[in-house]
């Protein structure tokens, strides 16, 4: 079972998107603010949170909001302040070897290096006197 996806900073950006004064306080105390809120961070998202610069903040915070100009994506269904939400990580597709096709690969090669051992004795048999 995978692990829970962190949703503390995605919850705060979204109560920020909808209140200017939890909006200023986020960007003045950061982690602070998101407690006081009671919003419940993790010690990585913390981190994340108090080392982004507030002009990157501020902008994350205004490009989400539903009416924003900058916002560049369709917004999701019953958009009403909700932001599209954290997804896990796909994990890349399972590498699927298939055995007789190596060993097909293998043959091969062996062929082409037997032809060309071959052609090598032809051309110095025919090149001796």
């Amino acid at each position: 079972m995978a692990a829970p996806q962190p949703q503390g900073i995605e919850t705060a950006i979204r109560k920020a998107q909808g209140s200017a004064s939890f909006k200023a306080q986020l960007l003045r105390e950061r982690a602070e603010a998101a407690a006081a809120a009671g919003i419940e961070l993790g010690p990585a998202e913390i981190g994340m949170l108090n080392t982004i610069p507030m002009e990157q903040l501020e902008a994350v915070i205004e490009s989400s909001m539903p009416d924003s100009p900058r916002r560049t994506r369709k917004q999701p269904p019953d958009s009403r302040g909700a932001s599209w939400g954290i997804r896990p990580d796909r994990p890349n597709k399972r590498k699927v070897y298939y055995p007789l096709g190596c060993l097909l690969g293998i043959v091969l090669m062996a062929l082409m290096v037997v032809a060309l051992v071959a052609i090598v004795c032809y051309w110095w048999q025919q090149a001796l006197p």
